[in-house]
């Protein structure tokens, strides 16, 4: 600092320390929003930090132990979204009318869950009506149930327990190509119910 006319002003030096302690802020304060997701990521593999913190992000809690399944249905039944993917990871029935009609309602979607919920095909409300070709089994353990469009993302997170406990709901191009990259990737691991 300088001190000018009576009054101290920043000196270039200032200036910038200022400038970073700021962006410091700034991202710390992202990382908040974003932490009730970024926990269920490893180090460099989580989405991009700045648009997931500004994306809706619907966490459960002692007050509200549903609040994200109630958020999930909601946005997928009242929205008109023409999905490419979804994944349901348990074949939660909580979601199966929801799921049904979005399904019925698309042209073409792929669908994936666990291999451990595969026999919870014939069970399910909207799966017996998933043609086999469109159904894709992961041999792992997706913790992550969504519903993915060209321009929409409603992600579930699921704990250990299958309990759902944070949704992310967002439009944000980057959000939507980050997990339209992670479907992409379990589907490639999947194996065709078909086959």
């Amino acid at each position: 600092m300088i001190k000018n006319n009576g009054k101290y002003d920043l000196t270039a030096a200032g200036s910038h320390i200022l400038e970073v302690y700021m962006e410091a802020i700034t991202k710390t304060e992202q990382i908040i929003e974003a932490k009730p997701v970024l926990r269920q990521f490893s180090p460099g593999n989580e989405p991009p930090v700045r648009p997931l913190s500004k994306s809706n992000i619907v966490v459960a809690s002692d007050d509200q132990p549903h609040a994200p399944v109630f958020h999930y249905r909601e946005q997928l039944t009242r929205r008109t979204i023409e999905p490419q993917y979804i994944v349901d990871p348990i074949a939660n029935p909580t979601f199966d009318e929801v799921h049904h009609d979005l399904y019925k309602e698309s042209q073409s979607v792929a669908v994936i869950l666990n291999s451990s919920f595969k026999t919870s095909i014939e069970n399910s409300g909207w799966l017996v009506d998933v043609s086999p070709e469109e159904m894709h089994v992961h041999p792992g353990n997706l913790s992550i149930g969504l519903v993915i469009s060209e321009d929409d993302v409603l992600a579930i997170f699921y704990d250990e327990d299958w309990s759902v406990k944070v949704c992310v709901d967002s439009t944000n191009k980057k959000i939507v190509r980050w997990f339209t990259l992670y479907v992409m990737e379990k589907k490639a691991d999947s194996k065709p119910l078909s086959k």
